[in-house]
């Protein structure tokens, strides 16, 4: 999107699609369903994959779950790395299989801006509503929050997106499903 930083330097090879406007929701599944057998992530740019990512094929074992992961906070030399606050309120890496059910409906509703406060609750109750299953494995995966800004770059009350939410809480096993608090619309 426009005025994203360059991608780092790796051994994985790094394919860009430029967009010139905010990347959606809508544009990951697009990705998802245009890929071949695989489990498309979509991450936050501060966001690190650490323990327990070679199990993630076993938490997508059939095509209707997706991964709403919660972050977990960076060590630092007082203490080690520990899952965030109210991890329910907010995923910071989403995975989903590329034969997932998504069609022009799903699509449609996902056409929600990436970021924004209150998206990842607004997208998880499109993904329930329609009839995907939803776990946040954040107690067996770690994502790791590796934040270079001390403040967030966005309003919280005017930026925030509005609507009906899921808070998709931790699953206490890997593989199951979590425990969705569905809101009628997102508090400010």
């Amino acid at each position: 999107e426009p005025g994203a930083p360059p991608p780092p330097q790796g051994s994985v090879p790094i394919e860009l699609r430029p967009l010139t406007r905010r990347l959606q929701f809508a544009d990951w599944l697009r990705l998802a369903a245009s890929s071949g057998e695989a489990i498309v992530l979509l991450a936050n740019a501060d966001i690190a994959l650490g323990d327990g990512f070679l199990g993630l094929p076993r938490l997508l074992t059939d095509p209707r779950d997706v991964v709403a992961l919660s972050r977990r906070e960076a060590a630092t030399a007082e203490q080690g790395s520990r899952i965030a606050a109210e991890p329910h309120w907010r995923q910071d890496l989403w995975a989903i299989r590329s034969d997932a059910p998504i069609d022009a409906d799903l699509e449609a509703a996902a056409a929600l801006p990436i970021g924004r406060p209150g998206s990842d609750n607004r997208i998880a109750h499109v993904f329930w509503s329609h009839g995907l299953r939803l776990s946040n494995p954040a107690l067996h995966l770690q994502a790791v929050h590796h934040q270079h800004q001390t403040a967030d770059g966005y309003d919280r009350r005017r930026d925030r997106l509005f609507g009906a939410c899921s808070y998709v809480h931790p699953a206490l096993a890997p593989g199951d499903p979590s425990e969705l608090e569905q809101i009628g619309r997102a508090h400010v």
